[in-house]
């Protein structure tokens, strides 16, 4: 997690990975963006599952299939090819996680993160509060970035919580029906 603690931005980057995140539409402007921004470095776009039909691919940018497997090799594959940048999407959308956590497994030089709106974010330690107001302006469901206000954000903030409590409570309800 070296990209963490760079305080100033490394030369101009020759791989990126951009990771889908987000929907087909948000994810043609960031890869308009990156490669309007960094126009000599090679793009690489890695798709969610079954989405290569709903992507329109550009020629010159490389697009490939996250595995249906996954898992630990797949992200040692993408770590050994050794991206100078990584950018992903925040966009409030569900879901995603394991793909969000790549940057943090492959160890790039510099991580990009995208709001909703297609406004590229550094990721580190120094630049971390504008992208923590962004996620909280993604949360709310507003159509700028602010506080978390409204009863949806109530909703997502005790989402695990309420999960986990009904996941015991089934638990115990099916483990008495058994006999357990």
């Amino acid at each position: 997690m070296k990209f963490m603690f760079r305080r100033r931005a490394a030369a101009d980057p020759r791989s990126v990975l951009l990771i889908q995140t987000c929907n087909p539409n948000l994810l043609e402007y960031v890869v308009r963006d990156l490669l309007d921004r960094l126009p000599d470095s090679k793009l690489t776009v890695l798709l969610q599952r079954n989405m290569r039909s709903y992507v329109i691919e550009r020629p010159g940018v490389e697009y490939l299939d996250n595995p249906a497997q996954g898992g630990r090799a797949f992200a040692s594959t993408i770590s050994a090819r050794r991206f100078d940048l990584m950018a992903f999407v925040l966009s409030g959308e569900a879901g995603y996680w394991k793909l969000k956590l790549l940057p943090f497994i492959c160890d790039p030089i510099r991580v990009l993160v995208y709001n909703r709106m297609a406004q590229p974010r550094e990721l580190n330690l120094f630049r971390a509060g504008r992208v923590l107001y962004d996620m909280a302006g993604s949360m709310s469901g507003g159509a700028r970035p602010g506080p978390v206000t409204g009863r949806r954000a109530l909703r997502k903030l005790l989402a695990p919580a309420i999960l986990t409590y009904l996941a015991l409570f089934y638990w115990r309800r099916n483990s008495k029906r058994i006999g357990r």
